[in-house]
């Protein structure tokens, strides 16, 4: 079977990325993988000593010349390692996103096994209790996030390139940390969801989410650095015991309570087992 392509992107904050690195090589590894890391110009330089303790995969650095900030960065990666893969499917997540010991099989099996154009790791919210088996299959708006999935490689080369175009990179470096800020697209995992289900490519998404966004601040959950002055006085030690509580989904105060209950997190060793599309999800 030919190697998997899988890329993660950086630039700042090395206790994130360090945790992040814990994860992956903590994953199980159904295929031979290939880890491209995506480095941004004016990078932290401690990422790349970081990204060296990647271990069971082959990696590759590739060094941007220009910032491009990551509604850039993450499309142009897509389209550069779509271009040369010989796998299936391209898989991606970011430098502050902390995998499950299951993320990669659980991309491979619904990438080889399901009629779908990608697939994400982060969970949808049912209402109903977590089943770790079951994913629902649809085009559906609003569902497409780049904080883990894989994309198949003839949409990464037919599709993405009719969108991600030079009027889309030079508006990425006018707006430079929100790509497109004032429109209704958002960002380019927006702007992708967009076009995605202009095509009626279907996805996967897991009813357990496969990832766990340690460094995002949103509408639902306030997590790191809500005081950034706070923050960047705090030591090494003390933002990596921030960021363990995060991961492993308990209470975290640096400003006020979190509640995690909306975005859970599988990190421990647990019985994996065939993935399954419930039949009132097929829609």
């Amino acid at each position: 079977m030919p190697v998997i392509d899988l890329f993660l992107t950086m630039y700042r904050h090395p206790e994130m990325l360090e945790l992040v690195i814990e994860s992956f090589n903590r994953t199980r590894k159904p295929r031979e993988y290939r880890l491209w890391g995506m480095f941004e110009k004016d990078f932290n330089p401690a990422l790349e000593a970081i990204f060296d303790r990647v271990r069971g995969v082959e990696t590759k650095k590739v060094f941007r010349e220009k910032l491009h900030g990551i509604n850039w960065n993450t499309p142009r990666s897509w389209m550069d390692i779509g271009a040369e893969t010989s796998g299936e499917y391209v898989a991606q997540f970011q430098s502050d996103i902390c995998l499950s010991i299951d993320f990669l099989e659980f991309l491979d099996y619904c990438m080889m096994n399901f009629d779908v154009g990608y697939t994400l790791a982060h969970g949808y919210r049912s209402g109903e209790p977590r089943d770790d088996r079951r994913v629902r299959v649809r085009c559906m708006s609003g569902w497409y996030g780049h904080i883990g999935c894989a994309v198949k490689t003839d949409i990464l080369r037919e599709i993405y390139p009719q969108y991600f175009t030079e009027a889309y990179q030079k508006n990425c470096i006018k707006h430079m940390k929100s790509v497109f800020s004032k429109t209704e697209t958002g960002g380019s995992d927006h702007y992708a969801n967009a076009f995605l289900l202009k095509h009626g490519v279907e996805g996967a998404r897991p009813s357990s989410s496969r990832v766990t966004n340690i460094g995002i601040t949103g509408e639902h959950i306030k997590l790191i650095r809500p005081d950034q002055d706070k923050w960047a006085a705090m030591s090494r030690h003390e933002k990596l015991a921030i960021l363990r509580t995060i991961r492993d989904q308990k209470e975290y105060k640096l400003k006020s309570n979190v509640d995690f209950s909306c975005h859970p997190m599988i990190l421990g060793d647990y019985d994996w087992s065939d993935l399954y599309i419930a039949s009132e999800d097929k829609g």
